[in-house]
Protein backbone atom coordinates (compact mmCIF):
# COMPACT_ATOMS: atom_id res chain seq x y z
CA UNK A 1 0.00 0.00 0.00
CA UNK A 2 0.95 3.74 -1.37
CA UNK A 3 1.42 6.45 1.41
CA UNK A 4 0.65 9.72 -0.21
CA UNK A 5 1.48 13.28 1.57
CA UNK A 6 0.50 16.67 1.04
CA UNK A 7 1.11 19.60 2.81
CA UNK A 8 0.56 23.65 2.45
CA UNK A 9 0.59 26.48 4.51
CA UNK A 10 -1.42 29.66 5.77
CA UNK A 11 -0.53 33.13 7.20
CA UNK A 12 -2.61 33.95 10.33
CA UNK A 13 -0.83 37.00 11.49
CA UNK A 14 -3.58 39.06 13.83
CA UNK A 15 -4.59 42.67 12.87
CA UNK A 16 -2.61 45.53 14.67
CA UNK A 17 -4.09 46.08 18.09
CA UNK A 18 -5.29 42.60 19.01
CA UNK A 19 -5.02 41.53 22.01
CA UNK A 20 -1.99 38.89 22.62
CA UNK A 21 -2.79 36.08 24.91
CA UNK A 22 -0.39 33.93 27.43
CA UNK A 23 0.39 36.37 29.85
CA UNK A 24 -1.53 38.17 32.73
CA UNK A 25 -0.68 41.58 31.01
CA UNK A 26 -3.08 43.57 28.59
CA UNK A 27 -0.89 43.34 25.68
CA UNK A 28 -2.24 44.81 22.44
CA UNK A 29 -0.10 43.72 19.51
CA UNK A 30 1.77 46.72 17.62
CA UNK A 31 3.21 45.22 14.99
CA UNK A 32 4.62 41.47 13.42
CA UNK A 33 7.96 40.44 14.09
CA UNK A 34 7.79 37.26 12.15
CA UNK A 35 4.62 35.24 10.31
CA UNK A 36 2.23 33.12 12.55
CA UNK A 37 1.16 30.11 10.35
CA UNK A 38 -1.34 27.58 10.00
CA UNK A 39 0.65 24.38 8.85
CA UNK A 40 -1.46 21.17 7.23
CA UNK A 41 0.00 17.81 6.49
CA UNK A 42 -2.43 15.54 4.76
CA UNK A 43 -1.57 11.47 4.80
CA UNK A 44 -3.41 9.28 3.21
CA UNK A 45 -3.51 5.38 2.58
CA UNK A 46 -6.17 3.69 0.47
CA UNK A 47 -9.25 5.30 1.63
CA UNK A 48 -7.78 6.27 4.90
CA UNK A 49 -6.99 10.15 5.19
CA UNK A 50 -5.55 12.02 8.41
CA UNK A 51 -4.70 15.74 8.92
CA UNK A 52 -2.30 17.10 11.25
CA UNK A 53 -3.04 20.76 11.65
CA UNK A 54 -0.15 23.01 13.25
CA UNK A 55 -1.42 26.76 14.59
CA UNK A 56 1.15 29.54 15.54
CA UNK A 57 -0.94 30.21 18.81
CA UNK A 58 -0.98 30.19 22.81
CA UNK A 59 -3.92 27.12 22.69
CA UNK A 60 -6.90 25.94 20.81
CA UNK A 61 -10.06 25.08 23.06
CA UNK A 62 -13.24 22.62 22.45
CA UNK A 63 -14.91 25.34 20.95
CA UNK A 64 -12.53 26.27 18.45
CA UNK A 65 -11.34 22.50 17.32
CA UNK A 66 -15.19 21.68 17.23
CA UNK A 67 -16.11 24.28 14.72
CA UNK A 68 -13.19 23.81 12.62
CA UNK A 69 -13.14 20.19 12.29
CA UNK A 70 -17.37 20.33 11.53
CA UNK A 71 -16.46 22.62 8.53
CA UNK A 72 -13.82 20.51 7.53
CA UNK A 73 -15.70 17.80 7.46
CA UNK A 74 -18.39 19.32 6.06
CA UNK A 75 -15.96 20.82 3.04
CA UNK A 76 -13.79 17.68 2.56
CA UNK A 77 -15.59 14.82 3.95
CA UNK A 78 -12.74 13.62 6.04
CA UNK A 79 -13.78 11.66 9.29
CA UNK A 80 -13.76 13.78 12.71
CA UNK A 81 -11.72 11.54 14.37
CA UNK A 82 -9.29 11.88 11.80
CA UNK A 83 -8.61 15.52 12.55
CA UNK A 84 -5.84 16.65 14.80
CA UNK A 85 -5.37 20.52 15.89
CA UNK A 86 -2.17 21.38 17.75
CA UNK A 87 -1.04 24.78 19.03
CA UNK A 88 2.64 25.72 19.34
CA UNK A 89 1.81 27.64 22.61
CA UNK A 90 4.01 30.78 21.54
CA UNK A 91 2.65 33.64 24.19
CA UNK A 92 3.45 36.37 21.36
CA UNK A 93 0.18 35.22 19.14
CA UNK A 94 -3.48 36.12 19.42
CA UNK A 95 -5.95 35.68 21.67
CA UNK A 96 -9.67 35.65 20.97
CA UNK A 97 -10.05 32.12 20.41
CA UNK A 98 -11.45 31.00 23.63
CA UNK A 99 -14.89 30.06 24.25
CA UNK A 100 -16.35 32.97 27.11
CA UNK A 101 -18.46 30.21 28.26
CA UNK A 102 -15.51 27.79 28.94
CA UNK A 103 -14.00 27.01 32.51
CA UNK A 104 -10.45 28.17 31.19
CA UNK A 105 -11.46 31.92 29.91
CA UNK A 106 -13.99 32.67 33.44
CA UNK A 107 -10.84 31.51 35.65
CA UNK A 108 -8.38 33.12 34.08
CA UNK A 109 -10.08 35.96 32.15
CA UNK A 110 -6.77 37.97 32.75
CA UNK A 111 -4.77 35.84 30.60
CA UNK A 112 -7.50 34.91 27.77
CA UNK A 113 -8.82 38.05 25.64
CA UNK A 114 -12.66 38.07 24.93
CA UNK A 115 -13.49 35.95 21.88
CA UNK A 116 -13.29 37.72 18.62
CA UNK A 117 -15.62 35.64 16.25
CA UNK A 118 -13.72 37.62 13.10
CA UNK A 119 -10.44 36.25 13.73
CA UNK A 120 -11.51 32.72 14.49
CA UNK A 121 -13.63 32.67 11.43
CA UNK A 122 -10.89 34.10 9.42
CA UNK A 123 -8.26 31.58 10.81
CA UNK A 124 -11.02 28.67 9.79
CA UNK A 125 -10.78 30.44 6.10
CA UNK A 126 -7.06 30.43 6.15
CA UNK A 127 -7.04 26.89 7.46
CA UNK A 128 -9.65 25.02 4.63
CA UNK A 129 -7.34 26.64 2.23
CA UNK A 130 -4.56 25.31 3.26
CA UNK A 131 -6.46 21.36 3.84
CA UNK A 132 -7.66 21.91 0.35
CA UNK A 133 -3.78 22.80 -0.76
CA UNK A 134 -2.65 19.91 0.98
CA UNK A 135 -5.22 17.45 -0.26
CA UNK A 136 -4.59 18.67 -3.80
CA UNK A 137 -1.15 18.19 -3.80
CA UNK A 138 -1.07 14.46 -2.69
CA UNK A 139 1.60 12.42 -4.14
CA UNK A 140 3.31 8.99 -3.19
CA UNK A 141 6.08 9.47 -0.63
CA UNK A 142 8.49 7.47 1.72
CA UNK A 143 9.03 8.04 5.33
CA UNK A 144 11.80 8.16 7.45
CA UNK A 145 12.46 8.93 11.53
CA UNK A 146 15.16 10.21 13.11
CA UNK A 147 15.85 10.26 17.42
CA UNK A 148 18.18 12.64 18.54
CA UNK A 149 19.10 15.75 21.01
CA UNK A 150 18.48 19.36 20.96
CA UNK A 151 20.95 20.62 23.85
CA UNK A 152 21.38 24.00 25.49
CA UNK A 153 17.65 24.82 24.76
CA UNK A 154 15.09 24.01 27.14
CA UNK A 155 15.19 22.81 31.03
CA UNK A 156 13.52 22.45 33.76
CA UNK A 157 11.46 25.54 34.36
CA UNK A 158 10.66 24.99 38.02
CA UNK A 159 13.94 23.56 39.11
CA UNK A 160 17.26 22.74 36.77
CA UNK A 161 17.83 20.04 38.78
CA UNK A 162 14.65 18.06 37.83
CA UNK A 163 14.82 15.52 35.06
CA UNK A 164 14.50 16.67 31.92
CA UNK A 165 15.83 14.65 28.36
CA UNK A 166 16.00 17.27 25.81
CA UNK A 167 14.78 14.33 23.11
CA UNK A 168 13.66 15.35 19.48
CA UNK A 169 11.72 13.87 17.51
CA UNK A 170 11.63 14.13 13.61
CA UNK A 171 9.44 12.31 11.21
CA UNK A 172 10.60 13.11 7.40
CA UNK A 173 8.01 12.58 4.78
CA UNK A 174 10.03 12.19 1.54
CA UNK A 175 8.34 12.93 -2.27
CA UNK A 176 9.35 11.08 -5.08
CA UNK A 177 10.35 14.34 -6.37
CA UNK A 178 13.07 14.67 -3.08
CA UNK A 179 11.05 17.51 -1.45
CA UNK A 180 10.99 17.18 2.06
CA UNK A 181 8.13 17.56 4.57
CA UNK A 182 9.61 17.50 8.19
CA UNK A 183 7.96 17.38 11.55
CA UNK A 184 9.42 17.64 14.61
CA UNK A 185 8.79 16.83 18.01
CA UNK A 186 10.01 19.25 21.30
CA UNK A 187 9.21 19.96 24.56
CA UNK A 188 9.45 23.51 25.38
CA UNK A 189 7.33 26.70 26.50
CA UNK A 190 8.01 29.08 23.41
CA UNK A 191 8.14 32.00 25.83
CA UNK A 192 11.99 33.43 25.00
CA UNK A 193 9.47 36.79 24.36
CA UNK A 194 8.11 37.71 28.16
CA UNK A 195 5.04 39.62 28.65
CA UNK A 196 6.75 43.58 27.86
CA UNK A 197 6.89 42.31 24.25
CA UNK A 198 3.91 44.01 21.94
CA UNK A 199 4.79 42.31 18.12
CA UNK A 200 3.40 39.33 16.82
CA UNK A 201 5.88 36.14 16.96
CA UNK A 202 5.91 32.73 17.33
CA UNK A 203 8.79 32.54 18.59
CA UNK A 204 11.86 29.98 18.06
CA UNK A 205 9.95 27.69 16.81
CA UNK A 206 8.85 30.12 14.13
CA UNK A 207 12.49 30.86 13.93
CA UNK A 208 13.19 27.03 13.58
CA UNK A 209 10.76 26.64 10.47
CA UNK A 210 12.16 29.64 8.97
CA UNK A 211 15.74 27.86 8.58
CA UNK A 212 14.47 24.83 7.83
CA UNK A 213 12.50 25.93 4.79
CA UNK A 214 15.22 28.03 3.50
CA UNK A 215 17.14 24.74 2.71
CA UNK A 216 15.88 23.48 -1.17
CA UNK A 217 15.16 20.59 -0.66
CA UNK A 218 12.51 21.28 2.17
CA UNK A 219 9.33 22.24 1.45
CA UNK A 220 7.56 22.77 4.30
CA UNK A 221 8.14 21.87 8.35
CA UNK A 222 5.87 21.49 11.25
CA UNK A 223 6.77 21.95 14.55
CA UNK A 224 4.89 19.62 17.32
CA UNK A 225 5.50 20.96 21.20
CA UNK A 226 5.91 17.83 23.44
CA UNK A 227 4.76 17.71 27.40
CA UNK A 228 6.28 20.97 27.95
CA UNK A 229 4.05 22.34 31.59
CA UNK A 230 7.09 22.68 33.24
CA UNK A 231 9.94 23.33 30.95
CA UNK A 232 11.18 26.23 29.22
CA UNK A 233 14.07 28.61 28.43
CA UNK A 234 14.40 30.10 31.33
CA UNK A 235 17.64 28.88 32.44
CA UNK A 236 19.43 28.55 28.85
CA UNK A 237 18.07 31.68 27.31
CA UNK A 238 21.12 34.57 27.14
CA UNK A 239 17.96 37.13 27.35
CA UNK A 240 14.50 37.81 26.03
CA UNK A 241 15.07 39.28 22.89
CA UNK A 242 14.88 38.77 18.93
CA UNK A 243 18.03 37.96 18.17
CA UNK A 244 17.84 35.52 21.67
CA UNK A 245 14.74 33.83 19.61
CA UNK A 246 17.22 34.04 16.13
CA UNK A 247 19.94 32.20 17.94
CA UNK A 248 17.52 29.80 19.97
CA UNK A 249 15.73 28.90 16.15
CA UNK A 250 18.86 28.66 14.22
CA UNK A 251 20.40 26.05 17.10
CA UNK A 252 17.54 23.73 16.82
CA UNK A 253 16.88 23.89 13.17
CA UNK A 254 20.83 22.82 12.88
CA UNK A 255 19.39 19.85 15.51
CA UNK A 256 16.35 19.34 13.31
CA UNK A 257 19.20 18.79 10.10
CA UNK A 258 21.84 16.67 12.10
CA UNK A 259 18.92 14.58 13.26
CA UNK A 260 17.82 13.52 9.64
CA UNK A 261 21.11 12.74 8.72
CA UNK A 262 20.86 10.13 11.26
CA UNK A 263 17.25 8.92 10.26
CA UNK A 264 16.26 5.36 9.03
CA UNK A 265 13.16 4.18 7.00
CA UNK A 266 9.82 4.06 8.66
CA UNK A 267 7.65 1.47 7.12
CA UNK A 268 3.89 2.79 6.66
CA UNK A 269 1.65 0.78 5.97
CA UNK A 270 -1.75 2.05 7.05
CA UNK A 271 -2.98 4.76 9.35
CA UNK A 272 -5.35 5.14 12.25
CA UNK A 273 -7.23 7.77 14.66
CA UNK A 274 -9.33 7.33 17.73
CA UNK A 275 -10.86 9.95 19.62
CA UNK A 276 -11.51 9.34 23.53
CA UNK A 277 -13.50 11.80 25.51
CA UNK A 278 -12.04 12.05 29.13
CA UNK A 279 -14.14 13.57 31.79
CA UNK A 280 -11.78 15.27 35.18
CA UNK A 281 -12.75 16.21 38.10
CA UNK A 282 -12.15 20.23 39.46
CA UNK A 283 -9.85 21.10 41.67
CA UNK A 284 -10.65 21.99 45.08
CA UNK A 285 -8.64 24.79 47.01
CA UNK A 286 -7.11 25.41 50.53
CA UNK A 287 -9.14 28.58 51.84
CA UNK A 288 -8.54 31.76 51.10
CA UNK A 289 -6.90 32.33 54.23
CA UNK A 290 -4.29 30.18 53.93
CA UNK A 291 -3.40 30.75 50.22
CA UNK A 292 -3.20 34.14 51.59
CA UNK A 293 -0.52 33.37 54.42
CA UNK A 294 1.35 30.59 51.15
CA UNK A 295 1.27 34.36 49.54
CA UNK A 296 3.15 36.30 51.92
CA UNK A 297 6.09 33.42 52.53
CA UNK A 298 6.49 33.74 48.60
CA UNK A 299 6.84 37.63 48.98
CA UNK A 300 9.13 37.55 51.44
CA UNK A 301 11.32 35.10 49.77
CA UNK A 302 11.44 37.41 46.89
CA UNK A 303 12.23 40.47 48.77
CA UNK A 304 15.69 38.45 50.41
CA UNK A 305 15.89 36.83 46.96
CA UNK A 306 16.90 40.29 45.48
CA UNK A 307 18.87 41.62 49.06
CA UNK A 308 20.84 38.51 48.08
CA UNK A 309 21.86 39.32 44.17
CA UNK A 310 20.09 36.32 43.07
CA UNK A 311 19.73 35.63 39.17
CA UNK A 312 17.02 37.23 36.91
CA UNK A 313 16.17 33.28 36.45
CA UNK A 314 16.17 32.77 40.30
CA UNK A 315 14.06 35.74 40.69
CA UNK A 316 11.46 34.68 38.04
CA UNK A 317 10.95 31.34 38.84
CA UNK A 318 9.70 33.30 42.69
CA UNK A 319 8.09 36.04 40.82
CA UNK A 320 6.32 32.90 38.67
CA UNK A 321 5.09 31.52 42.24
CA UNK A 322 3.49 35.17 43.47
CA UNK A 323 1.68 35.02 39.59
CA UNK A 324 0.45 31.82 40.65
CA UNK A 325 -0.62 31.65 44.32
CA UNK A 326 -2.80 35.39 43.21
CA UNK A 327 -4.08 33.13 40.70
CA UNK A 328 -5.45 30.37 43.09
CA UNK A 329 -6.71 33.04 45.21
CA UNK A 330 -8.74 34.63 42.81
CA UNK A 331 -9.74 30.95 41.64
CA UNK A 332 -11.04 29.51 44.78
CA UNK A 333 -14.89 31.12 44.00
CA UNK A 334 -14.88 30.15 40.52
CA UNK A 335 -14.45 26.65 40.55
CA UNK A 336 -17.23 25.89 43.52
CA UNK A 337 -20.16 25.61 40.97
CA UNK A 338 -18.55 22.92 38.63
CA UNK A 339 -18.85 19.28 38.83
CA UNK A 340 -16.72 18.23 36.23
CA UNK A 341 -14.65 19.15 32.85
CA UNK A 342 -14.69 17.40 30.02
CA UNK A 343 -12.07 17.25 27.41
CA UNK A 344 -10.60 14.80 25.14
CA UNK A 345 -7.26 12.49 23.75
CA UNK A 346 -6.63 11.57 20.23
CA UNK A 347 -4.32 8.61 19.49
CA UNK A 348 -3.15 7.93 15.72
CA UNK A 349 -1.10 6.17 14.42
CA UNK A 350 1.30 6.42 11.34
CA UNK A 351 2.46 2.63 10.76
CA UNK A 352 3.94 1.88 13.74
CA UNK A 353 4.55 5.12 14.86
CA UNK A 354 1.99 6.88 17.52
CA UNK A 355 0.68 10.57 18.49
CA UNK A 356 -0.88 11.02 21.80
CA UNK A 357 -2.15 14.33 22.06
CA UNK A 358 -2.75 15.91 25.86
CA UNK A 359 -5.41 18.97 26.01
CA UNK A 360 -3.15 21.38 27.91
CA UNK A 361 0.09 21.64 29.55
CA UNK A 362 1.48 18.15 30.77
CA UNK A 363 4.62 18.11 32.90
CA UNK A 364 7.69 16.15 31.10
CA UNK A 365 7.91 13.54 33.78
CA UNK A 366 4.62 11.98 32.65
CA UNK A 367 5.50 12.25 29.61
CA UNK A 368 8.87 10.92 29.94
CA UNK A 369 6.85 8.12 32.15
CA UNK A 370 4.16 7.02 29.39
CA UNK A 371 6.94 7.47 26.61
CA UNK A 372 8.73 4.48 28.62
CA UNK A 373 5.85 2.14 28.93
CA UNK A 374 6.35 1.32 25.50
CA UNK A 375 9.97 1.48 25.32
CA UNK A 376 11.56 -1.30 22.53
CA UNK A 377 7.98 -1.60 21.29
CA UNK A 378 6.89 1.82 19.53
CA UNK A 379 7.50 4.96 19.11
CA UNK A 380 4.96 7.29 21.15
CA UNK A 381 5.15 11.36 21.08
CA UNK A 382 3.47 13.08 23.67
CA UNK A 383 1.44 15.97 21.80
CA UNK A 384 0.91 18.92 23.95
CA UNK A 385 -1.97 21.92 23.85
CA UNK A 386 -3.51 19.71 21.34
CA UNK A 387 -7.29 19.52 20.37
CA UNK A 388 -8.64 21.58 24.02
CA UNK A 389 -6.69 23.15 26.39
CA UNK A 390 -7.57 22.73 29.99
CA UNK A 391 -4.92 24.43 31.87
CA UNK A 392 -1.77 22.89 33.49
CA UNK A 393 -1.53 19.08 33.92
CA UNK A 394 0.28 18.65 37.52
CA UNK A 395 1.50 15.22 38.49
CA UNK A 396 -0.24 14.68 42.35
CA UNK A 397 3.06 14.89 44.10
CA UNK A 398 3.64 18.66 42.90
CA UNK A 399 0.36 19.90 44.32
CA UNK A 400 1.85 21.13 47.11
CA UNK A 401 5.17 22.34 46.31
CA UNK A 402 3.43 26.22 45.61
CA UNK A 403 5.10 26.35 42.32
CA UNK A 404 3.49 28.69 39.51
CA UNK A 405 2.12 25.75 37.42
CA UNK A 406 0.94 23.82 40.97
CA UNK A 407 -1.31 26.87 42.12
CA UNK A 408 -3.08 27.38 38.32
CA UNK A 409 -3.87 23.90 37.81
CA UNK A 410 -7.92 23.97 37.49
CA UNK A 411 -8.31 19.81 37.95
CA UNK A 412 -8.20 17.31 41.23
CA UNK A 413 -5.28 15.35 42.06
CA UNK A 414 -4.91 12.13 40.31
CA UNK A 415 -6.14 13.68 36.47
CA UNK A 416 -2.77 13.44 35.13
CA UNK A 417 -2.17 10.16 36.28
CA UNK A 418 -5.74 9.19 34.77
CA UNK A 419 -4.95 10.72 31.58
CA UNK A 420 -1.68 8.82 31.33
CA UNK A 421 -3.50 5.67 32.45
CA UNK A 422 -5.94 6.33 29.38
CA UNK A 423 -3.35 7.15 27.09
CA UNK A 424 -1.56 4.18 27.90
CA UNK A 425 -4.41 2.02 27.60
CA UNK A 426 -5.56 3.51 24.26
CA UNK A 427 -2.11 3.32 22.83
CA UNK A 428 -2.15 -0.30 23.82
CA UNK A 429 -5.17 -1.04 22.09
CA UNK A 430 -4.53 0.53 18.97
CA UNK A 431 -1.14 -1.05 18.73
CA UNK A 432 -2.81 -4.48 19.46
CA UNK A 433 -5.56 -3.61 16.02
CA UNK A 434 -1.87 -3.04 14.27
CA UNK A 435 -0.49 -6.22 15.38
CA UNK A 436 -3.60 -8.45 14.26
CA UNK A 437 -3.07 -6.78 10.59
CA UNK A 438 0.46 -8.28 10.38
Amino acid sequence: MTLLCGAAKAMINPPEGTLLAGYLAKRPAEGVHDPLFAKVLALKIQNKTLLMISLDLVSVDSRYVSELRNEIHDTFQIPIESIMVHSTHTHSGPGGMTDENSIVYKAFSGIWPPYVESIVKDHYEKIKNAVHEALSSLTPCTVRYGKGKALGIAANRISIDRHFEPDLNVIIFERITGKQIIVYHFACHPTIMHADNLLVSADFPGAANKYLEQNEEVEMSLFLNGPSGDVSTRFTRKDSSFDEVERMGRKLSECVLSTIKASTKLSVNHLDSNIVPITLGPRRFETEDQLRGSLLKVQEEYKHGKEKGLTASELRRIESKIEGLTASINLVNKLQNVAQIKSEIQIVSIGDMYLATVPGEMFYETGWEITNEFDEVCEVLLLGNTNDYIGYIVPEKFYEDNSYESSMTLLEKGSTEYIASQIIKNVGGMKHVSNQRL
